[in-house]
């Protein structure tokens, strides 16, 4: 799905708020005209009017007499014709199931296509492989992939920003796998900027594009600011994120590779998946079913590793210098597998051989592991330059 849904939510809204007005209009003229003619207003609708000075049906034929007016129905007390009521709730319905609709979570998603642009000044190789020399000059491949991953999400539908008509706890899957993705991606957007990876001339002129990426990501990812303004400030982010990018190519800000530190980004992911690791370790399920917060923390989980196994590649493209001069490859490569596993480990509904534990202990190990093995790239990626 390459496109929001929730574009069709400011249109859906409007069609509504023009079909009210448009009754309460009707409704106050035909309220003016009638009380100018004198006719009564509670008995407006059409068989009323016709039907006030007849002959009452159940046995007095005196002329002029009304019969007894008969209780009216909704339609006819607030003036509404069938058709719009129908159409109203049409509306409505459509804008429920729009707001909705996200899909199920993206747990393949893979960011390995993805290419930062290419341009003169561009600091950044790319490879095949790691013997082959590779082609210089394209932008930052880590903030590449953290703009596709936040429009990926975006594209499918913002989970936690969802309408107020049926919470977002009825969709846990999405709604943690994307939180999951989103705390990474924040804290490591926020790395970016301190650490001043892009920046040109003196130490203290940041790049005023991460600046506003960091500041936009760290918007609250459940706000409804003017419909759904956590969805608005995360594009912006990506807008940001790419337009750094550009002015990278082009020369017109800098990218310090003594800045870039590798071992400092990396902390990022050693601190997100520590947390995940002991969340994951408090947690004991002993049904036959995955529900509630227990599911939602089983995939919040499974969202924190697969953001961190898709940066890590990306990583690996931006600081294979940094890897190479500290002989860290060995240590770096376990722990993206390690960190890619977490992610597949498939989210049960029901055990119909065992407890449902059996998967939630193997991924409480898989996490262990997978923060272990990031805590030793971390250090060896510290160490001193082997060169």
């Amino acid at each position: 799905m390459t496109f929001s849904v929730r574009s069709y939510i400011g249109s859906i809204a409007d069609s509504v708020k023009g079909f009210t007005r448009g009754v309460a209009d009707t409704e106050r003229d035909v309220t003016q005209r009638d009380d100018a003619q004198g006719i009564p207003t509670t008995l407006k609708d059409k068989d009323g009017v016709s039907n006030y000075f007849s002959s009452d049906k159940s046995g007095d034929k005196s002329p002029g007499k009304p019969r007894s007016p008969t209780k009216p129905s909704v339609f006819a007390k607030f003036r509404f014709s069938k058709g719009v009521a129908l159409g109203v709730g049409v509306l409505v319905a459509a804008y429920v199931f729009a707001t909705q609709f996200t899909g199920p979570p993206n747990y393949d998603a893979t960011y390995d296509n993805v290419m930062p642009p290419k341009g003169p000044y561009g600091p950044v190789t790319i490879r095949k492989d790691r013997s082959d020399p590779g082609v210089s000059g394209y932008g930052s491949k880590i903030v590449a992939v953290a703009a596709a991953a936040i429009e990926d999400e975006l594209s499918r539908g913002w989970c936690p920003a969802e309408s107020f008509l049926t919470p977002s706890s009825l969709r846990t899957d999405t709604c943690a796998f994307q939180l999951g993705k989103y705390q990474v991606l924040a804290d490591s957007i926020q790395a970016f900027k301190q650490q001043k990876i892009g920046f040109k001339g003196t130490s203290n002129d940041y790049a005023p594009d991460l600046i506003r990426a960091a500041g936009n990501i760290n918007f609250s990812p459940d706000v409804w600011i003017w419909i759904y303004g956590t969805n608005r400030y995360f594009s912006d982010a990506v807008k940001n994120l790419r337009s750094y990018n550009t002015d990278l190519v082009n020369g017109k800000t800098g990218f310090n590779a003594d800045l870039y530190r590798l071992d400092q980004l990396m902390e990022v992911f050693v601190e997100e998946t520590e947390g995940e690791e002991s969340s994951l370790a408090q947690l004991e399920v002993n049904n036959f079913i995955l529900i509630g917060s227990s599911r939602a923390a089983f995939d919040h989980g499974k969202g924190v590793f697969a953001m961190v196994c898709e940066l890590m590649k990306a990583f690996e493209v931006d600081g294979f210098k940094i890897i190479s001069d500290r002989n860290a490859w060995d240590s770096f490569d376990i722990a993206k597998g390690e960190s890619c596993k977490v992610s597949q480990i498939r989210t049960p509904v029901i055990s119909i051989v065992g407890d449902i534990s059996s998967y939630m202990q193997e991924l409480k190990g898989a996490a262990q592991i997978s923060h272990a093995r990031l805590s030793q790239a971390r250090n060896a990626l510290a160490a001193p330059n082997h060169e």
